[in-house]
């Protein structure tokens, strides 16, 4: 579209070429006189830059990332680019790398053994190691931390800075699990080892050791009279192996209690449905319209577990709470910051859970340790956690159409014994991942 200039046109907008002896000419609309010619009246160089930028940014290859085929059948293999895109995005959440263009161009990735043999080398790189990172943190919904507040008078400790540490020391945790020992998913549900600071040491009610720390001793003042700000020390961080009889995997983790409880306490609700939702992939559904969802009032002499005893009572409720709540009791030796506690309301804690619904880990458990020690066992945990390894390569849900793959990829995790790298190779070595569909079926009326 052209635009016509005006007075208050900038010199930075202006016609570039100011020579009258060249305004006469083009497709202008101006006016000429005997003495002075017609000027043109074009577009602004900032307004061309602007008028194409803006038609990059909402092209289709722009916003998606293409999935080129090879033939032209209704399922088909993609080329080697749309492989290679696809191994870098899933495996790094970036894009190809020089080596990775050049063995698509190369054929190499036109078999499984060729995007195998890329996908190990990828997966050696740190880059593998922070977006698989990324994806552990939004499965277990710990992104959103820094979201959950707390109410000051019941949590005066809670802040911004105790949050960044929580988040940090689920990080390291799940970094540890997953890279520096097994690399299998049940033990990210049993292992008590911790990372930790003085202020982490003391929510999770362990004695910090006295001399230790990844950042170093604080550096030294400039001036032999001056005390060193505090507020310029780095954070002194130390592993610790946490109390059997209190902590057991990233379930007891006070980052994971923390996002899923309450302002003003604990929440079996919440922490039920991270269950249900998560690792068991059983999506609930919303409650009845009109139905009233607010919380039972807190109360200093009624425990948690007998609060919510309520949704039980009214049918509309119990239909969705019957499998929330009982699981969820299994978290309430934790109070709505992760602190481990014996006493709730001034009674015993009883944190005795009931799981149902599920094809084999239905039972009952004493508390959050038994159950998180029945979840590293779980084929179900391990199922759900392949959807939602499948979720974040794809970028959807499994559909009826990759059922044959989807299977075989649980197939091989399972003889893994859960591992993590058997999943990354096994989805991107699966018919789904290495074709795209062309045309899809005709639904049928």
């Amino acid at each position: 579209e052209t635009e016509t200039e005006t007075e208050t046109e900038t010199d930075a907008d202006a016609d570039p070429d100011p020579d009258p002896e060249n305004s006469g000419t083009g497709t202008g609309t101006g006016t000429g006189t005997e003495t002075e010619p017609a000027r043109v009246y074009a577009p602004s160089h900032r307004h061309a830059l602007s008028v194409g930028l803006a038609a990059l940014l909402q092209s289709p290859h722009f916003l998606y990332r293409p999935a080129t085929t090879r033939t032209d059948d209704a399922v088909a293999p993609l080329d080697g680019h749309a492989r290679a895109t696809r191994l870098a995005y899933f495996l790094w959440g970036s894009t190809p790398d020089a080596a990775l263009l050049d063995a698509a161009a190369r054929g190499a990735l036109d078999t499984p053994e060729g995007v195998r043999a890329q996908a190990e080398r990828l997966l050696d790189d740190p880059r593998a190691r922070e977006a698989t990172l990324r994806f552990a943190m939004q499965w277990l919904e710990l992104d959103r931390l820094a979201d959950a507040a707390k109410d000051e008078n019941l949590y005066p400790e809670w802040s911004d800075p105790l949050r960044a540490q929580l988040t940090t020391s689920a990080e390291r945790f799940v970094d540890h699990v997953l890279f520096e020992s097994s690399g299998r998913l049940g033990e990210l549900f049993t292992s008590r080892e911790a990372f930790l600071t003085p202020a982490l040491a003391q929510l999770h009610g362990v004695d910090p050791p006295a001399l230790a720390g990844e950042a170093g001793e604080p550096p030294a003042p400039d001036d032999d009279d001056a005390e060193p700000d505090e507020a310029d020390e780095p954070l002194r961080w130390f592993r610790q192996e946490l109390p059997p009889t209190e902590r057991a995997g990233i379930l007891t983790h006070p980052a994971m209690l923390a996002r899923h409880g309450r302002a003003d306490g604990s929440s079996p609700v919440h922490r039920g449905v991270f269950v249900r939702e998560r690792l068991f992939c059983q999506p609930l559904p919303p409650p009845p319209d009109g139905q009233i969802t607010a919380p039972p009032d807190p109360s200093p002499t009624l425990p948690t577990r007998d609060r919510f005893t309520v949704h039980m009572q009214v049918q509309e409720c119990a239909v969705c709470h019957r499998l929330m709540d009982p699981v969820g009791f299994a978290f309430e030796h934790y109070d709505g910051i992760g602190r481990f506690r014996t006493e709730d309301g001034g009674r015993p804690v009883d944190a005795s859970a009931q799981l149902m619904g599920t094809r084999h880990t239905d039972g009952e458990y004493p508390d959050a340790l038994a159950l998180s020690r029945a979840l590293s066992e779980s084929p179900d945990v391990r199922r759900c956690f392949v959807d939602q390894m499948w979720r974040f390569a794809f970028g959807r849900h499994p559909v009826d159409q990759d059922e044959c793959s989807f299977e075989q990829v649980v197939e091989t995790f399972e003889a893994s014994g859960g591992e993590l790298r058997a999943l990354q190779l096994a989805i991107v070595t699966s018919d789904a991942f290495l074709h795209a569909r062309t045309r899809w079926p005709e639904a049928t009326p």
